[in-house]
């Protein structure tokens, strides 16, 4: 399986398939929040999201801002290795995880991160190495991955490049005039 990965290098030293340890951030952060409620380092709780199309990358990458900035930002093709279980959160499925199949889009962070942290935590889900949702600005499936699936991921040689490149370039145009999301 192929997967995409939109990152920025200057933000916690992001490399093509590395997992961010900074947060809670993002809607399926798992790390815990510090002792006054805020963000912070959460060593042994990475991140990394990826999905298999650009149009869903761009709208999970940029479609809160509500805009494209290619400034510092990467494209990573990312190879899967390995197998890997996830935890399906779409329509039906996410009944079985406890939640209902809107969690994808829901918008208040606190929630979804919380639903995050169960599901790591919960002893049933041990070998499950991140989760399978529906992503709320393209609709398209998108993937979340705990650092349990480390060197199950890779990013091939030569499959990484900036947003400004010619290779990745126009997808990029395409994914963001179909999500109405303008380029500055």
């Amino acid at each position: 399986m192929r997967l995409l990965r939109i990152y920025s290098p200057s933000s916690h030293k992001a490399t093509p398939a590395s997992y961010r340890e900074w947060g809670p951030v993002s809607r399926f952060d798992h790390q815990r929040p510090t002792a006054t409620g805020g963000r912070g380092g959460d060593r042994g709780r990475g991140v990394l999201y990826a999905a298999p199309s650009m149009l869903c990358c761009v709208g999970e990458y940029f479609g809160d801002t509500g805009s494209v900035s290619v400034a510092d930002a990467r494209l990573a093709r990312l190879r899967v290795q390995a197998p890997l279980r996830v935890l399906d959160v779409r329509k039906a499925s996410a009944t079985g995880a406890g939640t209902i199949h809107a969690i994808g889009a829901i918008t208040q962070r606190a929630t979804t991160q919380a639903w995050a942290r169960w599901w790591y935590e919960h002893p049933q889900l041990t070998d499950m190495h991140g989760v399978l949702f529906e992503a709320s600005h393209s609709g398209e499936d998108s993937y979340m991955f705990w650092e349990r699936a480390r060197g199950r991921l890779r990013c091939p040689s030569g499959q990484h490049w900036a947003l400004t490149d010619p290779k990745v370039l126009d997808d990029l145009h395409v994914a963001a005039h179909q999500l109405r999301l303008p380029f500055l």
